[in-house]
């Protein structure tokens, strides 16, 4: 004689013990992978550009361009940017205007030589050159605003 049971286990969780256990399992995976990406960023060494491999390397030096660009808000000579204008709303938060960017190859150089890099798939850490907000409209060349009555606007340019 065969006997068959059939048994479901349905846990008597109420949802927001379920969400308590739940959310900070995924934060703490999340904390984990930046943690594991902090490390992997850190044990790079800093190489010359003759000695540089193929993958993940650090290079420092100075980028140069036969034809440098010029950057949108600040006319700057740089070899890549990026820009926002962002207005406050209600004194509650802020609303990006509008945005943009752009990029060309360049050469790092350094004491051994140069390098060409390429920016479209690198991770760059570069350094923000204008970071302000202002309450009255100053006459940067930025002529792109909109019609708005709040003159309270956020620039940035890196």
């Amino acid at each position: 004689m065969i006997i068959i049971v059939s048994m479901t286990f349905t846990p008597n969780i109420e949802p927001p013990l379920m969400l308590s256990i739940i959310v900070p399992l995924i934060l703490l995976d999340l904390g984990l992978l930046s943690l594991y990406n902090k490390r992997l960023i850190d044990d790079i060494p800093t190489s010359k550009t003759m000695g540089a491999f193929v993958g993940h390397v650090e290079l420092k030096g100075t980028a140069e361009s036969e034809n440098p660009l010029t950057s949108f808000i600040s006319g700057t000579k740089c070899v890549l940017y990026s820009w926002s204008v962002m207005e406050k709303n209600d004194s509650t938060y802020w609303i990006t205007l509008s945005e943009g960017g752009q990029s060309s190859t360049f050469y790092l150089k350094d004491d051994t030589g140069a390098i060409r890099i390429d920016p479209k798939n690198a991770l760059l850490y570069t350094s923000t050159i204008l970071n302000f907000s202002d309450d009255q409209n100053t006459n940067l060349s930025y002529d792109k605003r909109t019609s708005s009555d709040k003159p309270f606007k956020r620039y940035k340019e890196i």
